[in-house]
């Protein structure tokens, strides 16, 4: 194994915020996400050549309290790090006022889809689920109704998801 000979930074910044338990609020939570993983890419990977992988992934999180995390993880030289923290939140700013696109929402939707339809012939994610719903005494429709609530994600949803979980003037 021989040491590389550049200098790499590691960040990881972090959105949070009070949560509210429910399918809907984790299906935007992931929905957000995943736009935004796609926005970065193109955006800071792919055009600005700052980083060679970047990706958000959210969490909730129902101890003290209901909290959501968001969390965008990159690494790149030690003197680009801050460039891509502004992109970051320049694209969260722009997802805010100006939302997503046809293509954004039906991507989303497919990539739920399909993580729901592998989740539910997983006996680890049913445990999972089972046992959430069961510790924090939630609806059993918190784990049933997917396609109820797969069919209400729509673009303006997502915008205000992307305004009420992402405060770029509040982040670590």
């Amino acid at each position: 194994v021989y040491k590389g000979t550049d200098n790499k930074s590691m960040a990881y910044v972090i959105y949070s915020g009070v949560y509210e338990p429910s399918l809907k609020n984790e299906l935007l939570l992931q929905a957000t996400a995943d736009v935004l993983t796609d926005r970065l890419l193109k955006q800071i990977r792919e055009k600005d050549a700052n980083t060679y992988s970047i990706s958000a992934s959210p969490r909730e999180s129902y101890l003290p309290k209901n909290q959501y995390f968001v969390g965008v993880w990159f690494s790149s030289a030690p003197n680009k790090v801050d460039t891509i923290i502004s992109s970051i939140n320049a694209i969260i700013k722009d997802l805010k006022t100006t939302g997503i696109t046809d293509a954004d929402l039906q991507k989303t939707i497919e990539k739920a889809k399909r993580s729901h339809e592998m989740n539910m012939r997983k006996n680890r994610y049913w445990m999972k689920e089972l046992m959430t719903t069961d510790r924090f005494h939630f609806k059993p429709e918190f784990v049933t109704d997917f396609d109820k609530e797969i069919k209400g994600l729509t673009k303006a949803s997502i915008q205000e998801a992307f305004k009420k979980y992402y405060d770029v003037d509040n982040f670590i």
